[in-house]
């Protein structure tokens, strides 16, 4: 699971200058300085937490956060174990208690910290957790009104959350942590750091085996809903990598998400320009596909034969799109007729054919599979609308190729064609196109030399066509 670190380039309660002062101040001490500060300020925050020196109080967790981002610099671990050494944790728990909701900016650093802490340090992790932790995180996301102090803590539960361990995912959810993010957004709509914030939140929150309970996720599925219509394309991301996994989690999550209407949406950024939202909006709609025929065709209302057709068309996609696009093809052309009426509408099956099956291994073996599903699938009048794409031929050329796989594949192609365009004959009263091909293009003498091959699998297949369709004997 993933977890956040903060660094020192965005700083909280203070102005500019004064900021760039103070940060000046730490970034040139030696390292043996750092660690004498630390302990320095750590006697200073108790003292000042003892006293209610707030100003003190602030300023001693300000040197202990800048302090440990200098030695980070040097060493990613050791200012973290420092710190955990010294025994500041359950000072740390203790002013992100309501007594301290007053004062924003102390929480708001002592916060910060946390999120470097626990970002490095399993054992702080569970020392956070142990100390009721989790309950006061909440507790303080309801009752504080600082965007700043809302952040932090949204991401100091991130943290939580990306262990491995999953009783601390656990335990977020099950302290009634869907109810205050639901809250949470709804009192900050137009704040786009914290929606980010909580988006990623959320995508650790549904992460891991076993799935969280299937009445958690499907709480969550309408702040989903609301949070794709966010701007910014970190929290698109999240937000649609979550969708993605209640999705293959649960039935009742795929059938709630045609019915809040996020189906739509996400076929629509299969179109969006940024490549991260593209991928996940295209794997997303893989995971929903095979859901209904219903999610097929709202997928398709939506834009989605526009998205796959320029994706495929792209010079600059990665093959593992390609591959994961057409297997989306594969499971829209199993659909009834009308559905794949729009397929052929569009341009997907020319690009498949003229140029797919021109490519790499992996990305042909997909593109057979769509024709020799979209074949099996379609009715005898698709099926001649298909033979205008010189299907016999481009798939010939694929019988002599050096991987068994994409032999296999071809001739299981041709056997379905033939098949169909037998169909073709008795209904349309008309000759057999596909053999018409094979003889035109001589295609059956590299049937006829595939009864040498090696593999049983191409042998015996090759052997069934030519014995149903051509009276060859078997030898």
């Amino acid at each position: 699971m993933e977890q956040k670190q903060q660094d020192n380039t965005a700083k909280k309660d203070l102005s500019g200058d004064k900021v760039e002062k103070i940060e000046e101040k730490f970034s040139a001490l030696t390292l043996e300085e750092c660690s004498t500060m630390i302990d320095t300020n750590f006697v200073q925050l108790k003292s000042a937490i003892t006293n209610q020196d707030w100003f003190l109080v602030f300023n001693s967790l300000q040197a202990i956060r800048l302090v440990t981002v200098k030695i980070s610099e040097e060493d990613p671990e050791r200012p973290f174990s420092l710190i955990t050494k010294i025994g500041i944790l359950p000072h740390l728990i203790e002013v992100i208690g309501p007594n301290y909701v007053q004062h924003s900016n102390i929480q708001s650093e002592a916060l910060w910290i946390l999120i470097n802490v626990l970002s490095n340090d399993p054992e702080a992790v569970n020392g956070v957790v142990s100390q009721n932790g989790i309950r006061m995180l909440l507790d303080l996301l309801s009752l504080s009104k600082s965007p700043e102090v809302i952040d932090n803590c949204l991401g100091v539960l991130y943290n939580i959350s990306g262990e491995e361990e999953l009783s601390y995912r656990d335990g977020i959810l099950d302290s009634d942590a869907v109810g205050i993010l639901i809250n949470l957004y709804e009192n900050n709509k137009t704040n786009h750091k914290i929606l980010t914030e909580l988006a990623l939140l959320i995508s650790n929150l549904v992460r891991g085996k076993p799935y969280p309970q299937e009445k958690i996720m499907l709480q969550l599925l309408p702040l989903l809903a609301q949070l794709i219509d966010a701007m910014d394309n970190q929290t698109l991301e999240s937000t649609l990598f979550t969708f993605r996994y209640i999705s293959t989690a649960s039935e009742k999550a795929c059938e709630l998400i045609i019915k809040l209407n996020v189906a739509s949406k996400i076929a629509k950024f299969t179109l969006h320009e940024n490549k991260n939202v593209k991928d996940l909006a295209f794997q997303t709609v893989g995971d929903l596909l095979s859901s209904s025929d219903e999610v097929v065709n709202t997928f398709l209302n939506a834009g989605l034969l526009e998205g796959i057709s320029i994706s495929l068309k792209s010079n600059n996609m990665p093959n593992s799109l390609r591959i994961e696009i057409l297997w989306i093809v594969s499971n829209i052309v199993v659909s009834p007729s009308d559905v794949i009426a729009k397929v052929l509408n569009s341009d997907i099956i020319s690009i498949i054919v003229n140029t797919c099956l021109k490519e790499e291994t992996t990305i042909r073996k997909e593109a057979l599979e769509v024709i020799w599903r979209l074949v099996n699938c379609c009715s005898v009048d698709q099926f001649q609308r298909l033979m205008k794409y010189q299907l016999v031929e481009q798939i010939g050329n694929q019988m002599q190729d050096s991987e068994t796989e994409i032999v296999v594949l071809a001739i299981k192609c041709i056997d379905e064609m033939l098949g169909k365009s037998q169909a073709l004959v008795e209904q349309k009263q008309t000759q057999n196109p596909v053999m018409i091909e094979l003889e035109r293009l001589d295609i059956i003498s590299k049937l006829e030399s595939l009864q040498e091959h090696s593999d049983e699998q191409v042998y015996e297949s090759t052997i069934k066509i030519l014995e149903t369709y051509f009276a060859v004997d078997k030898e």
